[in-house]
């Protein structure tokens, strides 16, 4: 595959490299808090004790119908200064002005949450009052950082709103309901999703069109190391490699077949291929050990016993919230189906996991130009982030996984994942907000994603590096040149690359030995102390 980067510039990123900076990935002072949203209530501010309280210092008013209205003070004229408005005043007031503006603009509109992506969509407006509707009624004002709670006088999370209402629900989005178009927010996040995610072109199952034109027909670029130059296509489909990429001494002579059209096992490419739930791998039934396939899911099917046991330890660490130190969490997220049927019980996670991915995506434009693929002109970065299908092999992203660092329900650092078996996972794009960038939230994510790798017994972890940051992933990150070993699976699976990139591997095994050694003294140190306490009660009795 091959892409064209743009020109290396301050904040922006390539796949899977932040920046070649490599005290952007150590750990610095934390950045100070905005005054605007830390500062405590004086002692002389009266604490609501009841709806019609907390309405009148939020600003509402009841009408004559019993609803709650917003009641909007009369802005007076500001007074004159007595002094004098010198030339030099007047610019030290302009400066003050930006300055201030520039801070709020910041630590403020510059929130990567749910919320700011529905103001940003217009589907609910800033500074909008929201009621939980729940056992005990609260008001508050959506900002694009939280929810203003009129009981605390703080900006909080949707979660820790619902929490300050008394509630054990745990549907906050569901229970609040927004003031000016008088739905819930869970209903804005469903409209947001239908309207702009699913109904985009680059959103649905990318099916190509193979071309007609017989000198077109395959692509011009080679799908191992994204390069050109004289390629041996492929008879069935539109990829194409260089001999030496495949390992080969020589062109082979008749028809040839890439490693997506012939089977995992017996490598021929006759007959009716099952295709492997996880890695994707096209397989014959004959082919498979009869223990390997489990007739019980009618859905899944598995190349092997190792794809099944990854596929179902995957499944139960998905879509999980992990709380971290320091109020970081982080979470491995896939893409949902929302449809208008069915049962609504996970209704409400589904949203909020999709929505996420979305705030993501706009992450993830930031910090990437946008890559078109040459051949089908894809946008691969949004396809990989939504996860998008497609009937040609080497474009079908919808194994990516998308695991997200958070603090206060910010989306600060986004990484996308997709595993091929136990013995490798690919992460091509991997980016952090700007203002959180030399504070170690890359690090963070990356220790989060390794140990949740070793815990599906994953073996290497595989990047595409530019070549100015290849020092700085080796020492910093450990990460090393891929192995021989490791390059003949790569050949066989479909991993992401680009131009003038290098691929880099680490290997998690040294991870899992260590785990397992902790484990294995703490079962040591058990058991001694168990028969420590059992000889104790044999000499005394």
């Amino acid at each position: 595959m091959v892409y064209k980067l743009r020109e290396r510039k301050e904040n922006l990123v390539y796949p899977s490299f932040c920046s070649s900076s490599e005290s952007e990935y150590e750990t610095g002072a934390d950045i100070s808090d905005d005054p605007e949203y830390t500062r405590k209530p004086s002692s002389a501010r009266r604490y609501p004790t009841d709806v019609e309280q907390m309405a009148e210092m939020a600003g509402l008013t009841a009408c004559s119908t019993g609803n709650l209205q917003l009641h909007r003070p009369k802005q007076s004229r500001p007074r004159k200064s007595s002094m004098p408005r010198t030339k030099a005043r007047a610019q030290s007031s302009n400066r003050d002005r930006a300055g201030s503006s520039r801070h709020r603009r910041n630590n403020f509109e510059d929130k990567r949450t749910i919320l700011s992506w529905l103001i940003d969509l217009h589907m609910i407006e800033d500074n909008s009052p929201v009621f939980y509707t729940g056992q005990t009624e609260l008001i508050g004002f959506i900002t694009r950082a939280g929810i203003l709670c009129t009981c605390c006088y703080k900006i909080v999370t949707v979660w820790d709103f619902e929490v300050h209402a008394k509630s054990d629900l745990r549907r906050p989005y569901e229970h609040m309901l927004v003031k000016s178009n008088g739905k819930s927010l869970q209903q804005c996040l469903k409209e947001a999703w239908l309207e702009h995610i699913e109904s985009a072109p680059q959103f649905g199952f990318n099916r190509i069109k193979h071309r007609t034109t017989a000198a077109d027909q395959n692509d011009d670029s080679c799908m191992i190391c994204a390069d050109g130059g004289d390629l041996i296509c492929c008879e069935k489909c539109p990829s194409a490699c260089h001999p030496s990429c495949m390992n080969m001494e020589s062109v082979p002579e008749g028809a040839w077949y890439c490693p997506y059209c012939i089977c995992e096992h017996c490598e021929t490419d006759d007959g009716k291929f099952l295709i492997c739930s996880l890695c994707e791998k096209k397989f014959h039934w004959n082919c498979s050990v009869p223990s390997e396939i489990d007739l019980n899911r009618s859905s899944s099917s598995f190349c092997g016993e190792s794809c099944s046991e990854v596929f179902d330890k995957l499944e139960l660490i998905a879509g999980i919230t992990n709380h971290l130190d320091e109020g970081y969490s982080w979470a491995l997220l896939k893409r949902e189906d929302i449809g208008l049927g069915g049962p609504t019980e996970s209704l409400h996670k589904k949203l909020e996991c999709n929505s996420k991915i979305a705030v993501a995506g706009i992450l993830m434009d930031q910090c990437f130009e946008t890559i078109i693929d040459r051949y089908t002109r894809t946008n691969v970065v949004q396809s990989v982030i939504y996860s998008r299908g497609s009937n040609l092999s080497r474009i079908n992203f919808q194994r990516f996984y998308t695991a997200i660092l958070e603090k206060d329900d910010e989306i600060i650092s986004a990484a996308s994942i997709r595993i091929h078996g136990k013995k490798m996972a690919e992460m091509p794009f991997v980016a952090t907000q700007t203002k959180y960038r030399q504070q170690g939230a890359l690090r963070k994510l990356l220790v989060c994603i390794e140990s949740a790798l070793s815990s599906l017994k994953v073996e290497n972890l595989v990047i595409p590096a530019a070549t100015e940051v290849v020092d700085m992933w080796t020492k910093k990150f450990k990460f090393c040149h891929v192995e021989s070993s490791l390059q003949k699976k790569i050949v066989s699976a479909n991993t992401l690359m680009f131009p003038k990139a290098v691929r880099l591997q680490k290997s998690l095994l040294d991870a899992q030995e260590a785990e397992t050694a902790v484990e294995n003294q703490s079962t040591k140190k058990t058991n001694e102390q168990t028969n420590n306490e059992i000889t104790k009660k044999v000499n005394a009795s």
